[in-house]
């Protein structure tokens, strides 16, 4: 048992013969969630424990890097793959760490993330995407990009029925302020923030958004739905 400043939450951990599957999250600060109330879980991890059942326990890995933008991630989990394997990922094509806002910068992070969809592709791992959330702090010119390169993903994977998938996780926790405004976190919902800082979805945003998301998608994957 595990009770967050926000929402209490509960983790059972399986051990089974049966192998289950393996997921592994990939991407900057808010994929390794080291500003969680319990700093240790992530959303991927907590998706897989409202998934996991004795029959098909999930495995979740963290690969998350905070501080680092779409070449290093794209990188280190290019690395641990080879070694450990996973099943499935999530990825984030943005990351605002890359900090140079040029369409050139933007096109380099999608070519990072098809070369993610086709080495999973190629190594028999199911790939979940998902896009950038603001940041309320950039640019006219760093919001543009965001926009531009979740607009991009968007179209690389197929929709949310397929078993690649894309979560529009920007969509759900942002206003959806039309350009040329800098989008802005949703407002307080029943008291609470979708906003941790200015860069950072908060943890409600991660429990009411982020996991039931990835949840849903990993049923799907495994055929619960």
């Amino acid at each position: 048992l595990s009770v967050a400043s926000i929402i209490p939450y509960f983790y059972v951990q399986y051990k089974s013969r049966n192998g289950g599957i393996t997921t592994m999250n990939v991407g900057d600060s808010i994929s390794e969630c080291t500003y969680m109330a319990d700093t240790v879980s992530t959303w991927g991890h907590r998706a897989a424990c409202d998934v996991s059942t004795p029959d098909l326990p999930i495995q979740a890995i963290n690969g998350g890097w905070s501080g680092k933008g779409t070449m290093q991630y794209w990188k280190q989990a290019r690395n641990l793959m080879t070694v450990i394997r996973p099943d499935v990922i999530t990825y984030c094509s943005y990351s605002q760490n890359d900090a140079i806002y040029t369409r050139r910068a933007s096109q380099s992070q999608l070519i990072r993330a098809s070369d993610m969809l086709d080495y999973c592709t190629q190594n028999g791992i199911t790939p979940i995407c998902w896009t950038g959330t603001p940041v309320e702090t950039a640019s006219l010119a760093a919001d543009t990009e965001r926009r531009y390169v979740n607009a991009q993903a968007m179209r690389m994977l197929p929709g949310t029925l397929a078993a690649t998938q894309m979560l529009d996780l920007a969509s759900t926790v942002s206003r959806g302020l039309p350009a040329p405004a800098i989008d802005l976190f949703k407002p307080d919902l029943n008291g609470y923030s979708y906003k941790f800082n200015t860069g950072h979805p908060s943890e409600w945003a991660m429990e009411t958004a982020f996991v039931p998301a990835l949840a849903t998608a990993l049923r799907r994957l495994v055929g619960k739905v």
